[in-house]
């Protein structure tokens, strides 16, 4: 986890907390100390269940992790998913471009990262493939699967280029942070991007042209967690991303009419909520993949 036994010691100690006090019938008083350290790791369920000791929420600790610091990659991701949302795609290539001459530069990997992050926003707003090479997906994969403990920026990222992964890695990933999804529903800010996520794959793994449905199984698998996941009442977006990951589910079993008929009244819902952009990409998306599966 970084520097974070560092801050997560800060809290202990500004709290007035031993390490007894706070480690007691979760991790061993020496597990803790060495965490503290930066000596030893600990999971991210763990890591709740000891700020939960400490009363303390994972958005507080985050924030304290953060602050006074010169994060430009969470700046530089904030600016992105803003141009992305307004389908800005002059700032979004401007963007890329900065973040492939920060990881030349630096030749740190989350910068190169970001690049293949704007190249998936980019592509989703022109609305054609992604443009990258086998060594830059092979590289998200690895930094992905070097991860011990996913914060928002690494659920954040994921979601946003999980469209670059082999449908294999996709899987895997996807049901990895599920597999932690009781813990992650305790934070508003992580389960937000968890629902995104699974409203993501679903999307990617009912695409493409071939009639035979390859990931059938997983997407009524990731269906079942979605529906499981408490998708909040004002979140109008996530419902209707429901509604539409059932749809897409629904064309590709062969249910054409009853596909088509949700995504048109997912498309009305957008629109009625004034998210003409979301309305429009919605409506050239059911075009694409209505075109691919109809008779």
């Amino acid at each position: 986890m970084g520097n974070y036994g560092a801050t997560f010691r800060t809290f202990r100690k500004n709290k007035g907390y031993t390490l007894k006090q706070v480690a007691s019938g979760i991790v061993s008083i020496s597990f803790l100390s060495k965490f503290e350290r930066g000596d030893s790791d600990i999971s991210f369920s763990v890591m709740v269940q000891l700020l939960d000791r400490m009363m303390v929420t994972y958005e507080e600790f985050y924030f304290l992790h953060n602050a006074g610091k010169s994060n430009a990659i969470e700046e530089f991701f904030t600016q992105a998913q803003k141009a992305y949302v307004l389908r800005d795609g002059p700032t979004i290539n401007r963007l890329k471009k900065q973040a492939l001459e920060d990881y030349q530069r630096t030749n740190h990997i989350p910068f190169h990262c970001n690049a293949l992050l704007l190249e998936v926003y980019r592509s989703m707003i022109e609305l054609d493939l992604p443009q990258l090479d086998h060594e830059a997906s092979q590289q998200l994969t690895n930094y992905l699967f070097d991860i011990e403990v996913w914060g928002y920026y690494e659920l954040s990222l994921y979601n946003s280029t999980l469209f670059l992964l082999e449908p294999e890695s996709v899987i895997v990933f996807t049901e990895l942070i599920v597999n932690k999804s009781e813990s992650i529903k305790k934070l508003p800010l992580l389960h937000n991007v968890l629902i995104r996520i699974l409203l993501n794959t679903i999307t990617y793994l009912t695409g493409g042209q071939d009639p035979h449905f390859a990931y059938e199984e997983e997407c009524k698998t990731f269906m079942k967690y979605l529906k499981n996941s408490d998708i909040p009442e004002e979140d109008m977006y996530g419902r209707i991303g429901y509604m539409q990951a059932q749809a897409y589910i629904d064309v590709r079993l062969g249910n054409i009419d009853k596909g088509e008929f949700a995504l048109k009244k997912s498309i009305s819902m957008y629109e009625e909520l004034g998210a003409h952009k979301l309305a429009q990409h919605s409506l050239n998306y059911m075009k694409i993949i209505l075109s691919n599966h109809r008779n």
